[in-house]
């Protein structure tokens, strides 16, 4: 995080890290992603446990795709690694196609005539685009709900909680193959579509891959419903997090 925000704060927080990774004993990360991080600068026992979502997210009854495109994106942060612009690109290969479909971006930096919208604005590209901006929990179930793809086309993540969101509702899942600790939050490409995606073409190809063959749509929506109801729900990960405390407080 340093390298991309170079600021005192930054360095501060870089500095207590490396102060706790040599006085800490134990750690827990949320994926293997992190793992793999952590692990090069402690020797220490580095455990995953992932992160969980409230029971209360969970869609219980069957989802069903309309019979429109309508795709979600929920990012903080337009540019670099966030990758957005590559998304809105790949939408306009999906419109030339579909014309009626319709992409929704929610997050700081997606407020009409953000910095998202400016950039769409200047390379053409708002056609069909609705820009909303930063959302409550409870406007983002709804706009889950509403949708009947996510697609997320950060290029690094060291979990991705908008992910087991989306899978949680029923929402089938668009993102990176190599994107950090993605491909294993989307177990392996199971309970989600994996593309590459820094390049539209791609993006574009797997957004349409989903929605125009409803077989793979309900596939995908059940599997990422399954996979975050054993991996990622919190009665589990929370029943997991006390073995791991009491287990510590014993030593």
């Amino acid at each position: 995080i340093l390298m991309y925000h170079k600021d005192l704060y930054r360095l501060g927080r870089y500095l207590m890290d490396r102060i706790v990774m040599r006085k800490g004993l134990k750690f827990t990360v949320n994926s293997p992603y992190l793992h793999e991080k952590v692990s090069r600068v402690t020797k220490k026992n580095v455990l995953i446990t992932p992160n969980a979502i409230p029971n209360q997210w969970f869609l219980h009854e069957e989802k069903c795709k309309s019979s429109t495109f309508r795709i979600l994106s929920i990012n903080n942060g337009f540019r670099g690694r966030k990758n957005v612009s590559r998304l809105i690109e790949a939408f306009g290969n999906v419109r030339e196609a579909y014309p009626d479909a319709r992409l929704t971006l929610i997050g700081n930096c997606y407020e009409p005539n953000g910095e998202a919208f400016i950039w769409a604005k200047a390379n053409g590209l708002t056609g069909n685009i609705s820009f909303r901006g930063a959302l409550s929990n409870s406007e983002i179930k709804d706009s889950l709900d509403e949708s009947d793809l996510l697609v997320h086309p950060a290029l690094e993540e060291s979990f991705g909680m908008t992910l087991v969101e989306a899978m949680a509702r029923r929402v089938p899942v668009v993102a990176g193959l190599s994107s950090g600790a993605v491909p294993w939050v989307l177990d392996e490409g199971r309970a989600g579509k994996l593309v590459d995606v820094s390049d539209a073409a791609a993006i574009a190809n797997g957004i349409l891959e989903l929605l125009c063959d409803d077989r793979v749509w309900t596939k995908f929506s059940l599997n990422g419903y399954q996979h975050t109801q054993k991996v990622f729900n919190a009665t589990h990960v929370s029943r997991e997090l006390l073995k791991l405390y009491k287990k510590s407080a014993s030593c």
